[in-house]
């Protein structure tokens, strides 16, 4: 799985999965694409998924360009809500030092993301 993520963006992230107003993932070969728009918030009508998976965050720029992302060093804190739906997933993109200044942020960006609507 790959979240693409608007190049440059720094701070919170998450998705709303189980929304039947939102659009299914896409594949691209073996890999299911998880689209993050500028706000930092993506959406989909799939659940989440369970088991073994590798998950990978990645820059997407205006012009095509991609950039993995090191999650060991620019990815923090992921984590996802249940048992009651929608199910959101957060993480924090950016360095450690941000995520120590913006963690009390988390709550109400979740919010956000539980609440935000559909991009269709």
């Amino acid at each position: 799985m790959t979240y693409q993520i608007p190049g440059g963006y720094r701070g919170w992230a998450g998705v709303r999965y189980d929304d039947p107003t939102c659009q299914p993932l896409k594949m691209e070969g073996w890999v299911l694409i998880v689209p993050i728009n500028s706000n930092g918030i993506g959406c989909t009508s799939d659940g989440v998924l369970y088991g073994w998976q590798i998950a990978r965050y990645e820059y997407v720029f205006p012009d095509g360009r991609r950039q993995e992302l090191n999650w060991r060093e620019q990815v923090w804190a992921s984590s996802t809500s249940g048992p009651t739906k929608p199910r959101i997933k957060t993480f924090f993109v950016g360095s450690q030092v941000e995520l120590d200044r913006l963690w009390p942020e988390v709550t109400e960006f979740r919010k956000r993301v539980e609440t935000a609507s559909s991009p269709r």
